[in-house]
């Protein structure tokens, strides 16, 4: 497998968060949240990962792991600042910028992943020619959209056809992203080739942005305790 030297981990963890406040360090089974992106990172054998953040008591506590820590500037950690932006900042600013040639972006939202994720993904990203690589789940829904006559038109199924005819459809679950550095210095997060990594299991339908959310990832991480107890452990 190609050195990880050459790979940054990023984990993006603004202070901020309207809909659930001081989420990345609310506990989440006994730890703050933002303790399962350090530890799969960790776990996953990476070499350079970085913690961007506006909080210093989130840039306190994920130091105390060994990882790098950045304190993001306020211009990038309001609600409209863009990942790439973060991103592009944590790779300008970071200690061994020039041997940085692929970036992967952690959400601190998404505690739940695999033990192999990184390796299944980091392996595809290499050996193939995307300009990135996202995790996805697969949708099993029946989905359109509301006209302005408030009317509905569905754009994944025909109406009146059966939940088992739909057409194959998937959405991005922001368990992990790869992105090239040089897309990244040109504002460019994902490119024109982007690869995708189908996740199947339970993690793919966590992604933390309310209580509700945080309620249903604590009742899948309870429930799939044998696959993700790996976080936890020393």
């Amino acid at each position: 497998m190609k050195n990880l030297d050459s790979v940054l981990a990023v984990i993006p963890a603004k202070k901020r968060s309207t809909r659930l406040p001081n989420k990345n360090l609310k506990l989440f089974n006994n730890y703050p949240l933002i303790y399962f992106s350090i530890q799969f990172a960790l776990k996953s054998k990476l070499k350079n990962i970085l913690v961007s953040s506006d909080c210093d008591n989130i840039l306190s506590y994920s130091k105390s792991f060994g990882v790098d820590v950045i304190k993001r500037p306020d211009d990038l950690s309001t609600d409209l600042s863009s990942t790439v932006s973060v991103l592009k900042h944590s790779l300008e600013t970071y200690r061994n910028k020039n041997k940085i040639d692929t970036v992967v972006t952690l959400q601190p939202t998404s505690p739940l992943r695999s033990h192999d994720l990184f390796d299944k993904c980091f392996k595809k990203f290499i050996n193939s020619n995307f300009d990135s690589l996202i995790s996805v789940g697969i949708n099993r829904k029946k989905l359109g959209h509301i006209d302005e006559k408030d009317l509905f038109l569905p754009f994944n199924y025909e109406l009146g056809s059966r939940s088992q005819d739909l057409k194959k459809s998937f959405y991005e679950n922001g368990l992990i992203y790869f992105s090239k550095a040089e897309n990244i210095k040109k504002n460019d997060m994902l490119g024109k080739k982007i690869g995708t990594q189908i996740i199947k299991d339970d993690s793919s339908f966590v992604d933390i942005d309310d209580l509700d959310d945080f309620k249903l990832a604590l009742l899948l991480f309870k429930k799939n305790y044998s696959e993700f107890k790996y976080l936890i452990e020393n």
